[in-house]
């Protein structure tokens, strides 16, 4: 089988080295043998010559293509220069003109004339690419443009990148320029997409309702925006028009999902945030279209005021998250946006330093947004990593939540909460592949008995199989207490790291062979009374059982205290109050569930001599001494749990002797403890070595016997009743 092993490793070796040389090998023919490497290179042989500068005035003074344009007096200005005395076949003049009309002339015969069209933002059209076809006829001609704003003044139009060259070669340089900000706005786009589709793909577990459609339509939007600023979209099909309702439409929609994203992460849930943000966006939608339509007003000289709302719309948000951080410092509650303050500080940054740019720059920059590009791509990655994260941790609280459900089910069919903590601890052993889970319970001040245990091996454990008490001070306060008090379970994954924090604790690891542990506080109010451990599971699964005992420990804590009452109850329903052993129902049932009336054993009935007379003459203090001192006598020879007051001065008792020897032996214990205290009882006993069914008849004849002997007792008294 090794051989058959080693001989598929070494072909799949081959195979892969076979497939890699096949890819270089394709990789260096298409580098040296196609025409890719000139898209590198940049066409450098091929014919181009910027002539943006050279440009004059009518006035024969040299033309600044912003200065000109921007001079707003609503006419058109020409400007000239000769073309080059080399015009290849093929070649255009190119040109990227910004919300201006303009017509192109050559030698005086028109070659060109772009007049925008009103649209529903305005006569604004952004950054337009444009290519006019000129033969080597034209070389040297005179190059006249006639240009005009859309408006006037500081927002007014210009003309960039006047180039001769091919076709081609302009949109290569163009797409070199502004493609890789196009790439990245499609990138974002088709994050946008993922989420979207994460969404229906995790429906099911999303447990805290996160709108991720939400999320997905906001990057779909911004990253539509930067796409549309790229211009690269104008480049390739046109569409003036429409990219620029776009371009001032796509932020604007933004605003109102990223807010409803935002609302859905943060924990205070208050839905009158996404009324507010949609009240918002309806108003200055409202007031654009109004400005527009009612008053003619062009939507590019209303910058300003798109900039104020998304400026608004961003410290709404910083809003939200604020009382939601303020909301969980109060409730005590993680937030669990690690990653997505991480994303949208970067997001901000980015944001701020292209509106600075914009600013600083007089609003002249092309292919805006680099910056916000960036923390696009950085935002949506933390968001990516924050739903991979909020997924686990939903997915694995959900898994807890299961168990502890299951658990819970099983733990309530004990009839008993001592049965009810021993099923807790059955199941979380099998559950939790543990080797031993135990339960310690303070017993005195220092002192940690092992009150509840389960091993792997023998199950539910008894009293004798039980752990030694704790009593070491430097674990249990020290180190167990400490921990505890800081909020933690504690959770050795290695007795090597106990070594380092513990050195008794790891004393004792080592004796009992505990690899690993995990230990949960068990309180009652504000006092640690216990502690619940789970031995020696998986170390993968030791965080998850540390949730689980920190849900368990109000249930296990509730159970003791249900426990209390119970035994309080019991008490006094099957125990009598003045000497602490059993009374007549508990008789009953013994008789009713536990007696084994085929298997040998004995009765004994006892009949305190005298008491009447010590109530009357000693008082009833007395008398109760004189019946203490008889069932004490009993429970030393037969055990407390096994004798029974059946009425004042009447105690029985079942002695499950495995001969009559024995039972008699215990007859002669109980008169030498009955005499040692000075006192006299007249007793009655029958001993059956095959048992009886008829045990009512045995106690009969029991009773019988302890009659005749209080007789003769009394018979030997001047006054029966009154000595």
């Amino acid at each position: 089988m090794k051989v058959i092993f080693k001989g598929l490793k070494n072909n799949l070796t081959i195979s892969s080295l076979l497939y890699t040389g096949i890819v270089v090998a394709l990789v260096l023919f298409v580098w040296f043998k196609t025409d890719i490497s000139g898209v590198f290179k940049g066409y450098s042989d091929e014919h181009y010559l910027d002539i943006t500068k050279g440009f004059t005035t009518e006035a024969g003074s040299e033309a600044n293509l912003r200065e000109l344009i921007d001079d707003g007096r609503g006419e058109y200005t020409r400007i000239y220069q000769n073309l080059p005395e080399e015009v290849l076949p093929g070649e255009s003049i190119n040109l990227c003109s910004h919300n201006c009309f303009f017509n192109v002339y050559v030698d005086g015969r028109c070659i060109y004339v772009y007049e925008p069209r009103e649209n529903l933002t305005g006569y604004g059209t952004g950054d337009v690419y444009h290519s006019m076809q000129i033969s080597p006829e034209d070389a040297g001609k005179e190059l006249v443009i006639e240009v005009n704003n859309n408006y006037g003044g500081e927002n007014g139009g210009r003309i960039t990148n006047v180039t001769i060259c091919s076709n081609h070669l302009y949109n290569y340089l163009v797409f070199r320029e502004r493609g890789f900000g196009a790439i990245v706005s499609g990138f974002i786009i088709f994050l946008g997409l993922v989420i979207i589709f994460l969404h229906f793909l995790l429906k099911r577990q999303n447990f805290s309702g996160y709108n991720l459609i939400a999320l997905g339509m906001s990057s779909i939007l911004l990253g539509g925006w930067t796409l549309v600023e790229s211009s690269i979209v104008q480049l390739l099909i046109g569409m003036t028009a429409a990219l620029r309702v776009l371009d001032y439409s796509l932020l604007l929609l933004m605003t109102y999902p990223l807010v409803c994203f935002v609302t859905s992460i943060t924990k205070e849930k208050k839905p009158f945030y996404r009324r507010i943000s949609l009240i918002g966006l309806v108003t200055i939608i409202t007031i654009l279209l109004v400005a527009r339509i009612g008053y003619g007003m062009d939507l590019h000289n209303m910058q300003n005021g798109y900039l104020s709302y998304y400026g608004m719309s961003v410290a709404f948000i910083g809003i939200i998250l604020y009382k939601n951080r303020k909301y969980c410092q109060k409730e005590g509650i993680d937030e669990g946006l690690k990653y997505f303050y991480i994303g949208a500080a970067v997001l901000l940054l980015c944001g701020m330093a292209d509106v600075f740019i914009y600013a600083v720059n007089n609003k002249e920059v092309a292919n805006n947004g680099t910056f916000l590009r960036i923390g696009l791509l950085v935002f949506i990655s933390a968001m990516l990593v924050q739903i991979v994260v909020w997924f686990v941790n939903e997915t694995r609280v959900n898994k807890r939540d299961n168990f502890v459900n299951a658990l819970m089910q099983h733990a309530i069919s004990g009839s008993t909460a001592d049965a009810t903590i021993q099923h807790v601890l059955e199941y979380l052993g099998n559950k939790l592949n543990a080797e031993r889970v135990y339960i310690y319970e303070n017993k005195d001040t220092k002192l940690y008995c092992n009150s509840y245990g389960w091993e792997k091996e023998t199950g539910i454990q008894t009293d004798n199989q039980l752990l030694d008490d704790i009593s070491d001070a430097e674990v249990i306060e020290g180190f167990y207490f400490k921990n505890f008090k800081e909020g933690n379970n504690i959770i050795i994954r290695d007795r090597k790291h106990a070594k380092k924090i513990s050195p008794v604790l790891y004393k004792t690891m080592m004796e009992k062979n505990i690899h690993s542990i995990v230990i949960a506080p068990i309180r009652s109010g504000s006092q640690y009374i216990g502690f619940l451990g789970v031995m020696n599971s998986p170390k993968e699964s030791l965080d998850d059982i540390a949730d689980i005992l920190k849900i368990l420990e109000y249930f296990i804590s509730e159970t003791i205290r249900r426990r209390g009452t119970e035994r309080q109850l019991i008490a006094y329903s099957y125990y009598d109050q003045l000497t602490g052993v059993k009374n007549r129902r508990a008789l009953h049932e013994f008789e009713r569930d536990e007696l084994d009336v085929c298997k040998p054993y004995g009765f004994i009935m006892c009949d305190i001599n005298g008491l009447k007379k010590v109530n009357d003459t000693e008082g009833h203090e007395a008398g109760d001494c004189l019946i203490t001192d008889i069932s004490e006598s009993l429970g030393i020879v037969y055990g407390m749990d096994n004798v029974y007051r059946m009425g004042g001065d009447e105690f029985a008792v079942y002695d499950l002797a495995a001969s009559k020897e024995a039972f008699l032996i215990n007859i002669e214990k109980l008169g030498r403890e009955i005499e040692l205290r000075g006192r006299s009882a007249s007793l009655g006993y029958v001993y059956r070595s095959s048992g009886d069914i008829d045990f009512e008849k045995v106690k009969r004849e029991a009773d019988d016997m302890m009659y005749k002997n209080k007789a003769e007792y009394y018979s030997n008294k001047m006054d029966r009743r009154k000595r």
